[in-house]
């Protein structure tokens, strides 16, 4: 399960003014179809959402926020192959490589089942804030789209095996959500992009302490745990999110810095102790020692036990 809240570069006019043009770009798969063939927004309310009511949504609730501040983000939910095929057997009892081979009963089943979960993770997403919100707090409107095509990027383009533009074969569905930065009160400013700063005596949500800022990598390891619960999933260690961030990521998402000057690093042992949970010890472990400057710090770590951030000699 790959979870991403997108970037101003992935929006097709940015997302300081309206939502138009994104809305517009969402229906693509719409055109040429027949009306009842056509796939609308939904929310946690309801189904069947017309485009104009999402733009009427999402551009009339911005109270507070300047010109140049963004007004929505869009967070794009894509299950892995093996995710969607196992939602497929899910919905018709028999393993399905592609959704024409559903019937349109199997495959409105097949939906529903996937809008249930996007729900979930906005739900998810609400709680990344730290904020003591659900999704019955956010203005959001989610479409689910059955298609993806080729970039001029990828492997088989770059070897002529395919042409930029040409459909992916097998189970493409995904879903993009576009949700509004403000909450349905408009008194709160909600921004993905505002990163977790750590705990603070001054920040409490029930009494605790707790992080500010949007905490992303809760929001994809959460957002995998409910596919797994709803759908009673059995992931394997390699396909957690956990796995691919300290796979892909170690430095950043451990928090690991070097002082080229006092020939020191810094390691957060919280963080670290957050994948050990995740993960098991034994795959942290082998993923910490591909990596001598990791392997170093992690075997500090082990030893030391104490603090948050523990120096180590490099």
């Amino acid at each position: 399960m790959y979870v991403k809240v997108h970037g101003t570069k992935d929006y097709v006019k940015g997302n300081s003014q309206g939502c138009k043009d994104l809305v517009d770009y969402l229906n693509k798969e719409n055109e040429g179809k027949e009306l009842l063939d056509r796939e609308f927004f939904f929310n946690q309310h309801q189904e069947h959402i017309t485009d104009t009511k999402v733009i009427d949504v999402i551009d009339n609730n911005h109270k507070g926020l300047k010109k140049a501040d963004a007004k929505f983000y869009m967070i794009s939910v894509n299950p892995s192959e093996r995710e969607l095929k196992y939602m497929a057997e899910l919905a018709t009892g028999r393993k399905i490589e592609h959704i024409s081979q559903m019937t349109k009963v199997e495959l409105e089943r097949y939906n529903s089942l996937f809008k249930d979960y996007v729900n979930k993770v906005m739900d998810e997403y609400a709680n990344s804030f730290n904020r003591g919100i659900t999704k019955d707090n956010l203005h959001y409107f989610a479409k689910i789209e059955q298609q993806r095509k080729y970039k001029g990027f990828e492997r088989e383009v770059k070897e002529n095996l395919v042409k930029s533009g040409d459909l992916k074969p097998g189970l493409q569905t995904h879903a993009h959500v576009v949700v509004s930065r403000m909450d349905v009160e408009q008194k709160i400013s909600l921004s993905p992009h505002s990163k977790s700063r750590g705990h603070s005596k001054n920040h409490k949500l029930n009494g605790k302490s707790v992080q500010q800022g949007f905490d992303n990598v809760a929001f994809k390891v959460n957002s995998e745990k409910v596919f797994d619960k709803t759908f009673g999933y059995s992931r394997q260690i390699q396909e957690k999110a956990a796995y691919r961030m300290l796979q892909n990521n170690a430095y950043k998402v451990l928090g690991f810095r070097k002082d080229v000057n006092m020939g020191k690093a810094i390691i957060n042992q919280r963080a670290l102790e957050f994948f050990t949970r995740q993960l098991g010890e034994k795959t942290v472990s082998a993923l910490m020692n591909a990596n001598p400057y990791l392997k170093a710090a992690y075997k500090a770590v082990r030893l030391a036990k104490q603090g948050i951030d523990i120096i180590l000699k490099i």
